[in-house]
């Protein structure tokens, strides 16, 4: 996290992709993706890079081929200071072309009764470390839970943080189980300093919190420009924040 954050307020240039694991995110990505294991695997293990506190870091750059060169050349310097490892360009030529498959597990795990949704906060350079704690050791605080994180934006000022949870839902009260869940979640989020949303927008599942996030003079602003846009009240009624 340091390195990015260096990166991003050095002025060596931006990575159009930069992205980096939390602990167990990157150790599921290996076990998922077959790197486990594998001579690499050992390798960097005795290089001191164990399984349970490293974390991968994926970046790529758009532009001329000088320029992608000068880019890559600097921020692989800062990593390295930064205690570091480049394994090359294998892992995000793997997940660009892989990225997208998870996403179709979701229905299925949920038929099974697996509990499983995203959350993203934006959350500024000297906080990240300790929303990402307490959100996490709220999440598994619940038995048998899997949580991965990462940070897929970012910016001089801050970056986001991206939330996967999978867990058991209790058996003829799922819907109970989740709603409570999710409640703590973003309870957790807001009392901690991060953000409502990142990049997800609000929708009615996080309607009730925009008060507290926003304040009630802001959404009353809110509430006057629609009302001045659509004084029939024919755009969504009564939906994403509630407007009229």
């Amino acid at each position: 996290v340091s390195a990015m954050r260096l990166v991003m307020q050095s002025g060596v240039g931006l990575p159009h992709l930069f992205r980096i694991s939390d602990p167990e995110e990157t150790e599921i990505a290996f076990k998922t993706k077959g790197f486990e294991g594998t001579l690499a695997d050992r390798f960097l293990r005795v290089m001191g890079y164990k399984s349970g506190s490293r974390c991968l870091m994926l970046m790529a750059v758009e532009g001329s081929k000088g320029y992608a060169k000068q880019v890559k050349k600097s921020v692989r310097a800062i990593c390295q200071k930064q205690g570091g490892f480049y394994t090359g360009a294998k892992p995000t030529l793997k997940w660009l072309d892989q990225r997208y498959l998870s996403a179709y597990l979701r229905d299925p795990l949920m038929d099974l009764g697996i509990m499983t949704d995203t959350f993203e906060t934006a959350v500024m350079w000297d906080n990240l470390v300790n929303v990402w704690s307490s959100v996490r050791n709220y999440l598994k605080s619940r038995p048998k839970t899997v949580v991965m994180v990462h940070i897929s934006h970012v910016y001089e000022n801050g970056a986001n943080l991206y939330f996967t949870f999978l867990s058991p839902m209790e058996k003829g009260n799922e819907l109970n189980d989740y709603t409570e869940y999710h409640k703590g979640l973003v309870d957790t989020i807001i009392a901690s300093g991060g953000s409502l949303s990142h990049h997800h927008g609000v929708g009615r599942s996080l309607a009730p919190w925009m008060q507290q996030q926003l304040g009630s003079n802001t959404l009353g602003l809110m509430q006057a420009i629609k009302d001045h846009l659509d004084p029939k009240s024919i755009m969504n009624p009564g939906g994403t924040l509630g407007f009229k």
